[in-house]
């Protein structure tokens, strides 16, 4: 299908040679024009038409086609039981199937021209100011992105290291209407008095302060009660800031509207960082906010905000004993998002945010 990129898997060389074969002549890479015997290409390869014509079939004989479709045999595929029988094959669930390189890519491209594309753009502003336009607004809320390859994407395939090795897999949850009014960020100080009604925050809250209150006995049943809150905590903060990011277009912190501290703009506007940097009076303004996320100080200052919010909302409920000890404790709670293929908790020091 003319609609999808070939792929490639090899050591460097053959990764370069495929570089070259994609090279487009006239709209058509110079691989079809090889393939088609062509004799102008033939002749620009080599002035003897022998050393051509072997050159030519020597290319053309890089890239084969599988006659049926094949997979690798370390290729790994998730399944969950969903019956009571595990000798049955027939009670599986696969979670995650294989799919073509090919394929992500074209997904790719797609998601990255809705989210930057000029023309996408121009129908976000529209809709931003409620005013008609003749290109449809596309948006992919709620992804999640599966970094594969580490460092070295190439090692995957040549489609994985033109896409830094990014792979976006799409929602697939039911839609959570009562999450939109913790989504709205407009004219906050802090984006965590938001976080504070979303999903199941303020339940979690709720159960931690009335345990505390309690003042139970310091043993292995009250720890584990505790600390299954402080995980499920730490989990709502790295899904809060998801949903965030899902929720809005790259570059939302740029609004002057938006009053974050930079290191919740940095967490929760992590794209920002890949748009063009802006040639007006906010050039400036674009620089410093690239050179601090990748100073890459913003997840611990993230981290001791959040433990110092968890510290007031447990004061204002009535307990006061809680001080710098337990400020960085909550801290090493927060689990957050950064470049690596998983989250990352991050240590945050003592202090008042």
């Amino acid at each position: 299908d003319e609609n999808f990129a070939d792929d490639v898997v090899g050591n460097a060389a053959a990764l370069d040679v495929f570089k070259f074969l994609k090279i487009e002549v006239e709209d058509r890479p110079l691989l079809d024009w090889m393939q088609a015997n062509d004799p102008d290409l033939q002749a620009a390869l080599a002035e003897d038409s022998a050393t051509g014509e072997a050159w030519m079939q020597s290319f053309s004989s890089l890239v084969r086609e599988e006659q049926q479709p094949a997979s690798h045999p370390l290729a790994k595929q998730i399944y969950w039981l969903t019956g009571d029988d595990p000798t049955d094959d027939g009670q599986y669930h696969l979670l995650q199937p294989l799919f073509a390189s090919s394929f992500t890519h074209v997904i790719d491209a797609e998601i990255r021209d809705a989210r930057f594309g000029e023309l996408n753009k121009l129908a976000r502003q529209a809709r931003r100011e409620r005013k008609a336009h003749d290109i449809p607004y596309r948006d992919y809320r709620g992804l999640v992105v599966r970094k594969l390859g580490g460092t070295k994407p190439q090692n995957i395939s040549q489609l994985n290291s033109e896409r830094g090795g990014i792979n976006y897999l799409l929602d697939s949850s039911p839609p959570n209407w009562g999450k939109e009014r913790a989504l709205n960020l407009r004219g906050s100080e802090s984006a965590l008095y938001a976080f504070r009604w979303f999903d199941e925050v303020e339940a979690l809250l709720k159960k931690l302060q009335k345990l505390l209150k309690a003042n139970p006995d310091p043993n292995l049943e009250t720890r584990q009660k505790r600390e299954a809150i402080e995980r499920n905590l730490g989990q709502q903060l790295a899904e809060f800031g998801a949903a965030v990011r899902g929720s809005h277009p790259p570059g939302w912190t740029r609004d002057s509207n938006c009053r974050l501290p930079l290191c919740e703009q940095l967490w929760l506007d992590s794209e920002r960082t890949e748009l063009p940097v802006r040639t007006d009076e906010h050039e400036q303004d674009d620089i410093e906010f690239n050179k601090a996320y990748d100073l890459g100080n913003w997840p611990d200052e993230v981290a001791k905000r959040f433990g110092a919010w968890l510290n007031e909302r447990l004061r204002t409920a009535g307990i006061n004993t809680v001080g710098d000890l337990e400020l960085r404790h909550w801290s090493r709670q927060a689990i957050l998002d950064t470049q690596w293929p998983i989250p990352i908790q991050r240590r945050a020091s003592g202090g008042s945010a």
